[in-house]
């Protein structure tokens, strides 16, 4: 089994909703030589259950508008119960729905971390906001401290 995922998600054209991509990236630069596999995606959608469980450990990082520019959120999640309604497993799915896969179907979750970064401009850009850019190094730093104890 692999040890550590990160996985960076949002819209890099889109201002600060390319935060998760960056970061991602720049976790791979610093931490390239440790065994994380990093990648970087649109959106979490169902197929990637199947990843999840062939790991240890994941860390999701994404923008969020629903906390203050430049902040910084760490939150070790877990599965949530199964939705049973119509569409519940549509082609795009949260973080917990995506553990709940993959415990579901593959008996593995590995140790998930979600990290949001509070963003300011989600316009048509390619550039972060001095907020998320700020936020972005202070992720980069926490999470730097984050993997190597769990690397160990």
């Amino acid at each position: 089994m692999k040890r550590i995922l990160i996985l960076g998600f949002g819209n890099p054209l889109r201002g600060d909703d390319g935060v998760g991509w960056y970061v991602a990236t720049q976790l791979f630069e610093r931490t390239g030589a440790w065994r994380c596999d990093v990648r970087t995606l649109h959106q979490l959608v169902p197929e990637l259950a199947d990843d999840l469980a062939r790991y240890e450990v994941a860390v999701l990082i994404d923008a969020s508008a629903d906390q203050p520019a430049g902040s910084v959120r760490i939150r070790e999640l877990g599965a949530e119960a199964p939705r049973t309604e119509e569409g519940a497993f549509s082609h795009h799915v949260g973080p917990r729905e995506l553990l709940t896969l993959a415990a579901t179907l593959y008996g593995h979750t590995p140790r998930t971390f979600l990290c949001t970064i509070g963003g300011a401009d989600f316009g048509f850009t390619e550039q972060l906001s001095p907020s998320a850019q700020a936020g972005a190094q202070q992720a980069i730093r926490t999470l730097q401290a984050l993997l190597a104890l769990v690397a160990n």
